[in-house]
């Protein structure tokens, strides 16, 4: 998130519930209970996954790097 005011201002903010590395190829973003942005580090590819239902998410898991 980034805020500018009215005098020139700029404030940048990471906004996050839990951030982790897996195996220095993925980063894994928590940004609310029901929604997780993971990036590949390798070709900065990001995907946004949002549970269907409004569930929380609780933990998740990755298949042979995918």
């Amino acid at each position: 998130m980034i805020i500018g005011s009215l005098c020139g201002s700029v404030d940048a903010y990471d906004i996050c519930m839990r951030k982790l590395r897996y195996k220095n190829k993925f980063e894994i973003n928590q940004v609310a209970q029901s929604q997780i942005v993971i990036k590949n580090l390798s070709d900065n590819n990001e995907l946004c996954m949002k549970s269907s239902f409004g569930q929380d998410i609780y933990k998740f898991k990755t298949f042979k790097d995918n």
